[in-house]
C-alpha cells in the first residue's frame, strides 16, 4: 500500500484547517482586545503544547498537538469553552474585571462571539474576489444542447435548441443557475419555463436522483433532469463585479449547506453524506493537486462552512452563546442559572461529540465501502 498520497493528504489538511481556524480565533481575538478585554491564551490545535510565547499584553500564543480546532480563552473564562469562573471573578479588583469578558455589554459580548465566523466569511469572500477577478467567469448559456435518452427531460418533451427561462418561475440566467437550483432538490416536481422558437411555455418534470461519483470515490445521489448545454462565454471581470459574484457564491454556498442540513434533521436526506476529518482531509489531497488556485478555492469553502456551522445554535458553538445571550436580553439582562448554563454546555458538548463519532463513522464506511 501507499502511504504517500495518505501522508501529503493529512499533511494539507492540517495546513489548510490551521489556516482556517488561526483566522477563525483571531476573529474573536480582534474583537476582544478591541473591547478592552485582556485575552490569556491563543490556541491552535488542543492537547500538548508544541510551541508557545507570551506577548507583552500577556496572551499565549501556542499550537497544540491536535490540529483539529483552536480557542481562545479569554480573562474571567473557567475553561476554553467560556464557562464562567464566578469564583475568580468575586476575587477580582474593579480594574481587572474591567478586563474580564463577562464585565462587557450584552452587544460587545455578542460581537466578540460573531468576529470568529464573520472571520471565516470574509476569509471566504476577499479569497472568492480574487479568484473571480483573476479568471473572470465562465458561464454556460441556458440552452439545450443535447438530451438524455429515457430521462425526465426527454419524457417532459424538451428537445435540443429549448432555451431554459426560469426554475421555479426564478429567472435563470446561466445553465450553472439551473444546476444550482435543483442541488438541494431530492425528488419533487419542478416548473421550467422554456423558450422555443420564439414561444414561450411551462412544463412539469421531477428530477431524477442518480448516484454519481464523487471526486474522493464515494457515491452520492444528485438530482438530474437530463439535459447537457454546450454554449460557453466568458467574461473577464472588474474588482467591484468580482466583489459582486463572491457575495452571490457566499450566499448560495450558506443556502445549500442550511437547506441540506434541514434535510438532514428532518429525514428527508441520508446522513450519510455528513462527513469528518478523514473526508476532509481526502478532498486536501485532492484540491492541493489541483494547485495553488484550487487550493485556496477549498480553503474558502471550508472556512465558510466552519463560519455557518458556528453560528447554529449548540451549546459551545458561537452559535448557541448567542442564543445565551438573546435568552439573557429576554430576561432583562438576567443571565441564565449558573447551574443551568453548564448544564446546557454539557448537552452541547455530548451533540457535538455524537455528531463527531457520527462523521468519523461515515468516513470510514465510506473507505471500506
Amino acid at each position: 500500500m501507499n502511504i504517500l498520497p495518505l501522508i501529503s493528504s493529512v499533511g494539507w489538511f492540517i495546513v489548510f484547517i490551521s489556516i482556517i481556524v488561526f483566522i477563525h480565533e483571531f476573529g474573536h481575538y480582534i474583537m476582544a482586545r478591541r473591547f478592552g478585554v485582556k485575552v490569556e491564551t491563543f490556541s491552535i490545535g488542543f492537547g500538548q503544547t508544541l510551541w508557545s510565547t507570551v506577548d507583552r499584553a500577556g496572551t499565549c500564543w501556542k499550537i497544540g498537538i491536535l490540529p483539529f480546532g483552536g480557542y481562545v480563552q479569554m480573562y474571567g473564562d473557567k475553561d476554553p469553552a467560556g464557562e464562567i469562573d464566578y469564583e475568580e471573578i468575586n476575587k477580582m479588583t474593579a480594574q481587572q474585571y474591567q478586563q474580564s469578558f463577562f464585565s462587557k455589554s450584552l452587544w460587545q459580548k455578542a460581537l466578540i462571539v460573531v468576529g470568529g465566523p464573520a472571520a471565516n466569511y470574509l476569509l471566504a469572500l476577499v479569497i472568492l474576489t480574487f479568484l473571480f477577478y483573476l479568471n473572470g467567469i465562465q458561464s454556460v448559456a441556458p440552452i439545450i444542447s443535447a438530451v438524455t435518452p429515457n430521462s425526465p427531460a426527454q419524457q417532459a418533451g424538451l428537445a435540443s435548441g429549448d432555451k431554459i427561462l426560469a426554475v421555479d418561475k426564478e429567472e435563470i440566467i446561466t445553465f450553472q443557475d439551473v444546476r444550482k437550483k435543483l442541488s438541494t432538490n431530492l425528488g419533487d416536481p419542478v416548473l421550467l419555463t422554456i423558450e422555443r422558437q420564439g414561444e414561450n411555455f411551462e412544463i412539469t418534470l421531477t428530477p431524477e436522483l442518480k448516484e454519481l461519483k464523487t471526486l474522493t470515490g464515494d457515491i452520492i445521489k444528485q438530482p438530474v433532469i437530463g439535459v447537457s448545454a454546450n454554449v460557453i462565454e466568458h467574461q473577464r471581470l472588474n474588482v467591484f463585479m468580482a466583489f459582486y459574484h463572491a457575495i452571490a457564491e457566499c450566499y448560495h454556498l450558506s443556502e445549500t449547506a442550511l437547506i441540506t442540513i434541514w434535510q438532514m434533521l428532518t429525514g428527508a436526506r441520508g446522513t450519510q453524506e455528513l462527513s469528518g476529518p478523514i473526508k476532509i482531509a481526502q478532498y486536501s489531497g485532492v484540491f492541493a493537486k489541483a494547485g495553488f488556485e484550487g487550493s485556496l478555492w477549498f480553503i474558502a469553502i471550508i472556512s465558510l462552512n466552519l463560519g455557518l456551522i458556528n453560528l447554529l445554535p449548540i451549546p459551545l458553538l458561537d452559535g448557541g452563546h448567542l442564543a445565551f445571550y438573546l435568552v439573557e436580553g429576554l430576561r432583562g439582562g438576567k443571565p441564565l442559572p449558573p447551574k443551568l448554563h453548564a448544564a446546557l454546555m454539557r448537552v452541547g458538548g455530548m451533540i457535538l461529540v455524537f455528531l463527531i463519532i457520527f462523521a468519523l463513522g461515515n468516513d470510514i464506511a465510506s473507505i471500506f465501502n
